[in-house]
């Protein structure tokens, strides 16, 4: 005799990256930067605190018959990923920036290691989303030679701006010395 198994799958969302394909020069016209770079760090956003808060949330939302899931951002959940630039095009950059992806697995989150080098197409900022993923053409250096030398002949390296050093102010009237860090924005 033969036995059948039914297996039916039940999902609200399914994710998935679709990207679709663009050429070298589509993906440096629609960057707000595009940067060679080695990973320094890498920080997991998506942390236990940010897990329970979006697990509570969404209890509240079934025990009071919303019945609408919380919505979550991208850069809730995805990683930051601090750079050091060796190259910069359409625009001057700091020495080091810090940019978010997403996790991958479907988010359109680039995979990065720490040691390794990048060829970064940088989104236009933009709070909801991921300033880099794996549809705006950012790859392993070791897999973007013809990208590289697309962008190398697309636009002219830009300069890199000077980490900001820390400054040192007295303010007479409390006598205290404050030390301030400059930070420059990479918006």
């Amino acid at each position: 005799s033969t036995i059948v198994f039914l297996c039916l799958l039940i999902t609200d969302t399914i994710v998935a990256c679709q990207c679709g394909h663009a050429n070298d020069k589509f993906h440096y016209d629609r960057a707000e930067a595009v940067l060679v770079v080695t990973v320094v760090q890498v920080e997991d956003l998506w942390t236990p605190a940010r897990k329970t808060a979006y697990y509570l949330r969404e209890k509240y939302a079934e025990l009071t018959a919303q019945y609408r899931t919380p919505e979550l951002r991208p850069r809730d959940t995805g990683k930051r990923v601090t750079f050091r630039v060796h190259e910069a095009y359409k625009r001057s950059t700091p020495e080091e920036v810090v940019l978010i992806t997403g996790r991958g697995g479907g988010d359109c989150g680039c995979p990065v290691e720490v040691g390794r080098t990048y060829l970064v197409y940088q989104s236009p900022a933009n709070r909801d989303w991921y300033d880099f993923s794996i549809c705006n053409g950012t790859s392993p250096i070791e897999t973007a030679g013809s990208r590289l030398a697309s962008v190398r002949s697309l636009g002219p390296k830009e300069p890199l701006l000077p980490a900001a050093a820390p400054r040192r102010f007295v303010a007479p009237a409390l006598g205290v010395t404050l030390t301030i860090v400059a930070a420059v924005a990479f918006l």
